[in-house]
């Protein structure tokens, strides 16, 4: 039933419903995303272009590998206070395993139906096993705060500055304690990218949690819906709007049914599908995604959220039993296959893709495809053919495309020169004759060196200052490094890089150099950093790209000078968890104002300020910080 309406995300504020048994409003998604139209009302018509993307994505005629499975890698934060509301790991774990029953439609689970428009959405969902940096991580992040509840607009921003990763690699799930008792909102695509993701109340997330009707683990199936560009059932109006989806049968207004009965009201002339994951039931009635709402979620992962069907690492272990030759597709497409023509004594093999990262043994600043793999097993004497893919975006640094590609592997101390033929229209380099296993990469061997070995990019973070170091073996005609930097603002969605800073290097070199840069009093929130690395001739090449997150502060505090006692001059620092009005002032020992140091806006963050005596006498002198309610007085000795 998909009638021609304005496209947009959001057509109308909800009234708060609430359930039988508690005070819950079962998701409050439309408002917050009505509220970021408000604050930036170019996002209103961006929404309109992207829904009008993802139409013509779907009315195409061209063939879309429907069975691929799409896994999404998802990064938990936990903010807590009591220690109810720091769920523990096998609630954390229970969640993804509902998350993969539902969408899944997993046989033998409350995941199963069969409706006769039941969908497998073929969408998976995984904790990530490397954070941004590299590194491994359980995909689970615990940051204690002092706030008892978090308002879905008045605190978004600052409940996601204290834990994000980049949301074009990884869906963010918070969890927390809501107030106004929702139980989740999500963040449609297109919002701003360092609010991207879904917010859950604690006691609603994972399965058997307290929050009963709402205990097995339903609203964050619904709130990922809403990530992935699905609307309520309802359309959120009348029988006069709908949902964009031609198997959900027409209904009106939001509708509560009970577990006890699971009741399907005739609305609209239809009967009303309760047992949708975007309908509002209690969680016990709910088990089904339709095709369409398949069709329509995985289009908007290919259309809008391309960067997570190729942000993280796969991994498949098979066991090889007898001999079961021609084994094939052990990953599907896009990531690796393997063909054997003999087995030889193997009977195991693991295949791991790294998309968006080089070997670590492999020097920072090779110019090669940032992808690799890595096979390991037991046995010997098997002989293979291997198909490995890459991304056009991978390759675009290449003088040559991916014409010229070649592989080579690491055998634990070298890297060895493959071959392989490059099939350009099915991004893939075909290797044959394969019988080690080892790591494997791409790289160009014809193609023009890069001016700068770099063997090392760092960061260190203190405060709200970060210092990046970097290290190179040898430079040829270098000019020097321009230091980028990306703010993800929750108030922008045009993120833009910009430059922070240059600094000029050596030129010619073939003896190690240590570079750095700082750059501080950065405002709370998610940053990245890469280096420009700039030849002589005007061109430049780009390091590799990381991630660093500068937490605001959970409390004001003011800190004691230093030095105390001083002369004539001493620094005050403060932090400010919110932003707003803030003053510093000094008195003396009876009460007079002696010195206004500050009185205007800030944002959340740790600051520093000089403050000279000079034109004092010696003696007692007291500062005060006022934010808001907050009021601190410190003492500090002038000696002179």
């Amino acid at each position: 039933m998909k009638k021609l309406l304005l496209l947009m995300i959001v057509t109308s504020l909800l009234f708060p419903i609430f359930s039988q048994n508690e005070i819950y409003q079962r998701c409050a998604t439309d408002e917050y995303m009505q509220y970021l139209i408000d604050q930036q009302p170019r996002l209103k018509s961006y929404l309109e272009t992207m829904e009008n993307t993802l139409n013509a994505y779907l009315q195409s005629k061209e063939p879309r590998s429907e069975e691929t499975v799409i896994v999404i890698p998802v990064v938990v934060h936990v903010i807590w206070r009591t220690t109810g509301e720091n769920i523990s790991e096998n609630m954390v774990r229970s969640q993804i395993r509902v998350l993969n029953e539902d969408f899944r439609k997993m046989a033998g689970t409350p995941g199963w139906n069969n409706n006769a428009v039941g969908a497998d959405t073929r969408i998976e969902f995984r904790l990530a096993e490397v954070d941004p940096n590299g590194q491994p991580h359980t995909g689970i992040n615990r940051v204690q705060t002092t706030r008892t509840s978090f308002h879905y607009i008045n605190d978004n921003a600052y409940l996601k500055s204290l834990s994000y990763w980049p949301s074009d690699k990884y869906l963010n799930l918070w969890t927390c304690n809501l107030s106004n008792g929702i139980l989740g909102y999500a963040q449609f695509p297109g919002g701003p990218a360092a609010t991207d993701g879904v917010v859950i109340l604690y006691s609603a997330f994972g399965y058997n949690s307290p929050a009963n009707p709402y205990n097995l683990g339903r609203t964050t199936t619904h709130e990922i819906g809403h990530w992935i560009n699905l609307r309520h059932t309802w359309g959120d109006g009348g029988c006069e709007v709908d949902d964009l989806i031609d198997d959900t049968p027409l209904c009106s207004q939001d509708y509560y049914s009970s577990y006890s009965s699971c009741f399907h009201p005739v609305q609209c002339s239809f009967t009303r599908q309760i047992e949708n994951y975007m309908d509002y039931s209690d969680d016990g009635c709910m088990n089904i995604y339709t095709v369409g709402q398949r069709e329509r979620m995985r289009a908007a992962m290919n259309v809008f959220r391309y960067n997570l069907l190729w942000s993280q690492k796969e991994k498949k272990y098979i066991n090889i039993a007898g001999a079961d030759f021609n084994y094939t597709d052990v990953f599907s497409v896009n990531y690796a296959t393997v063909n054997f023509a003999s087995l030889g004594t193997l009977d195991s093999l693991e295949v791991e893709v790294f998309p968006n990262q080089l070997p670590t043994t492999l020097p920072l600043g090779t110019k090669a495809v940032k992808r690799y793999f890595k096979f390991t097993g037991n046995g010997t004497g098997f002989n293979a053919t291997v198909k490995l893919y890459y991304k056009d975006a991978e390759v675009i640094g290449f003088n040559n495309g991916d014409a010229n590609l070649k592989v080579y592997r690491f055998n634990g101390t070298d890297w060895i020169y493959v071959g392989g033929t490059v099939n350009a229209a099915g991004n893939y380099v075909t290797i044959t004759g394969v019988n080690e296993f080892g790591i494997f990469a791409f790289s160009d061997p014809g193609d023009d060196p890069i001016p700068v070995e770099l063997r090392s990019f760092t960061f260190s973070v203190k405060e709200n200052n970060v210092a990046l170091t970097w290290i190179t073996a040898t430079e040829t005609n270098n000019l020097g490094f321009e230091v980028e930097r990306k703010f993800e603002n929750p108030s922008d969605i045009f993120s833009k890089w910009e430059t922070a800073g240059f600094v000029k290097s050596s030129s010619n070199s073939s003896e190690t150099k240590v570079y750095g840069f700082s750059d501080n009093n950065l405002r709370p929130g998610s940053y990245s950093y890469r280096l420009k690395i700039i030849d002589l001739d005007g061109t430049a090449s780009y390091s590799n790209t990381i991630f660093i997150n500068i937490t605001a502060p959970s409390v004001y505090f003011l800190e004691q000078n230093y030095p105390n006692p001083f002369n004539p001059s001493t620094k005050i620092s403060y932090r400010i968890p919110i932003k707003g009005n803030v003053q510093l002032r000094i008195f003396d020992a009876l009460g007079k104002e002696v010195a206004l140091l500050l009185n205007e806006e800030q944002e959340p963050g740790e600051y520093s300020i000089m403050y000279s005596g000079e034109n004092l006498t010696s003696g007692v002198y007291f500062y005060t910080l006022k934010s808001g309610s907050f009021l601190q007085t410190n003492k500090m000795l002038l000696m002179k």
